[in-house]
């Protein structure tokens, strides 16, 4: 096949994957009060900033938002991505839950991954998750279901629910005996893997509600540091630019969709000086 036949195909294909990217319909909404009714459907992607967000309404795309309060009971077909003091999940989440807040709360579904970073962590008895949760909080509570695998860092975690594969889990390695973190595994709870736990303390459980390997690892005090600064930095990393980009759309939200409009109009121009711009110098290289 000669060279300009490979070529002619690669961009072809480039283009099909890029064009319905581009296309992709969103919502920028901000201000004091959010709200999204039951009886409206919001195509593509929410941005939403505010004091309170409170979205009843199906989005079929991401919700990215940050406020102060935010409520989800809606039906959302992408993912999560929300910074908040106090957010409440208890739609259905069809892709991944990615949250950041004080007081974390999820009593509907969530299809893929949750990814929750809080002080106050909890998951109902109604609660599901698809796949894998990873936890970094101080009070940590799961009560409902993980299909997957739960591991994080946490400074105490309760374990009433089921988990689907292992639990790997860093529980806090304080060495003072009054204020160590523990990990409990009630007698409504079970794990279906490994339970691997590091930490000061016994984990408080039952063995016959782990079907695998029960180890305890004890606590290097630098490494665990290392660990809490890794994991902190890159969620402030995240949440930050996601902080960032809300406030820039909820000050030139005007500019901004004006900017995307008119990318959306001139579709073919944009992707082909962007494919020409990151693809020609190596294909130039190659000729």
């Amino acid at each position: 096949m000669s060279k300009k036949k490979i070529l002619a195909i690669f961009f072809t294909l480039t283009a099909v994957i890029l064009i319905p990217s581009v296309t992709k319909a969103f919502s920028v909404k901000s201000g004091s009060s959010v709200f999204n009714p039951s009886n409206q459907i919001i195509e593509g992607n929410l941005y939403a900033a505010g004091s309170t967000i409170t979205i009843e309404g199906q989005v079929t795309g991401d919700v990215i938002c940050a406020a102060q309060t935010v409520n989800i009971s809606a039906k959302v077909d992408g993912d999560v991505i929300c910074a908040a003091q106090t957010i409440n999940i208890s739609g259905e989440v069809l892709g991944n839950v990615r949250v950041a807040g004080n007081f974390i709360n999820l009593s509907g579904t969530v299809g893929r991954n949750m990814n929750a970073f809080g002080s106050s962590i909890i998951l109902s008895d109604k609660a599901r998750v698809g796949w894998d949760l990873l936890l970094a909080g101080v009070q940590t509570e799961m009560r409902g279901e993980v299909d997957g695998s739960l591991h994080g860092s946490v400074k105490n975690l309760l374990v009433a629910g089921r988990v689907g594969k292992n639990l790997a889990i860093r529980v806090d390695a304080n060495l003072d005996k009054k204020d160590r973190g523990t990990l409990e595994i009630t007698d409504t709870g079970s794990v279906a893997g490994d339970v691997v736990y590091t930490g000061a303390s016994e984990a408080k459980l039952i063995k016959e509600k782990v079907s695998g390997r029960i180890i305890h690892n004890l606590p290097e005090s630098s490494t665990n540091k290392m660990f809490l600064a890794f994991m902190w930095g890159r969620i402030y990393a995240i949440f930050s630019a996601l902080l960032v980009g809300l406030v820039l759309l909820s000050l030139w939200r005007r500019k901004i969709i004006t900017l995307t409009d008119k990318m959306q109009t001139r579709i073919g121009a944009n992707i082909g000086f962007g494919a020409m711009m990151m693809f020609a110098p190596p294909i130039a290289a190659l000729i």
